[in-house]
């Protein structure tokens, strides 16, 4: 997951607020394998861990620069 974290996190942690690296944290902390499925779309992510952080990941690797 660091090569596929490392790139968004250059990309869009510099601009962060508290809440968002909070966000971002919490995702840090879950599993690889249920992280690949939830930014690959291969299943949804738990409501929990829904909000902008994690679509701006799901985005970062749908639409980006970075394809999984």
């Amino acid at each position: 997951m660091d090569l596929l974290l490392g790139p968004f996190a250059d990309a869009h942690l510099p601009a962060f607020d508290d809440a968002r690296l909070t966000a971002y944290e919490a995702l840090l902390v879950c599993a690889d394998e249920d992280l690949f499925a939830w930014i690959s779309g291969a299943k949804p992510p738990p409501a929990a861990l829904k909000g902008e952080v994690l679509d701006l990941l799901m985005n970062y690797f749908k639409n980006g620069s970075r394809k999984l």
